[in-house]
Parts: C-alpha cells; sequence; structure tokens
C-alpha cells in the first residue's frame, strides 16, 4: 500500500486531485481489510454431571489482548469477564442459553450457545 500514498505525495502535480483521493481511499480500506485478522470462535457448553451446573468453555484465535464478555440467560455475567472457561448453575433440565463477545482492537465477534442441565426439571 505505501507505493500508492508515495504516488499521491510524491508528484501530486501529474495526478489530478480526484484521483488521488480516490486511490488513497481505495488504499485505506484494502489496508483495513489486510490488518484485520480473522478471529475464530469456537464455544462448546453443557451440563455438569451432577445435574447442578453448567460449563461452558471458549477458543479463539486473536492477535494483541483481547476482552471476553459473557451473557447468560440474558444477564451479563461481569465475575466471568475475560474468562474463557466458566461455570455457574442452572435448572435441572431446563436449557441455559449463553452468549460470548470476543473483542480485540481490530473489532468484536460473538458466539453463542445452549447448556442443558441433565436430570429431570424440579
Amino acid at each position: 500500500m505505501a507505493p500508492l500514498a508515495a504516488v499521491a505525495v510524491v508528484a501530486p502535480e501529474v495526478v489530478a486531485p480526484e484521483v488521488v483521493v480516490a486511490v488513497l481511499a481505495v488504499a485505506a480500506r484494502a489496508h483495513r481489510n489486510l490488518r484485520r485478522p480473522r478471529r475464530l470462535l469456537r464455544l462448546i457448553c453443557g451440563g455438569q454431571s451432577s445435574g447442578s451446573g453448567m460449563f461452558c468453555n471458549l477458543q479463539y484465535t486473536a492477535v494483541g489482548g483481547v476482552s471476553i464478555r459473557w451473557v447468560k440467560d440474558g444477564d451479563a455475567m461481569t465475575s466471568w469477564n475475560d474468562d474463557p472457561t466458566v461455570t455457574g448453575g442452572c435448572v435441572r433440565g431446563e436449557p441455559t442459553f449463553v452468549q460470548v463477545t470476543v473483542s480485540d482492537a481490530y473489532g468484536a465477534d460473538s458466539a453463542s450457545g445452549t447448556a442443558h442441565c441433565p436430570g429431570r426439571p424440579q
């Protein structure tokens, strides 16, 4: 991308201003697309064999520092922040809905899953 910017800076009198703007805009978009690595998320949730708890394990790829935010049944779980493996209570026989968002300097991606606590409803 640097050669395109160099043309605009080194020889602006040779190229019409609107072309310079268009080239720089295309170069900027291409640069952003190259710099944002693809983030892969894999969320695995399930019920613990005791029937009174659930777990979720998050596997992800990211560059640099990340922020992990969890939501369980619509409620933000701040005590789970930044932890890729979480456990919590659940109701036997009822689904527990979980959503996780991973953010880094390039943006954010989310995944969701359902944990089913084993056993018959109480």
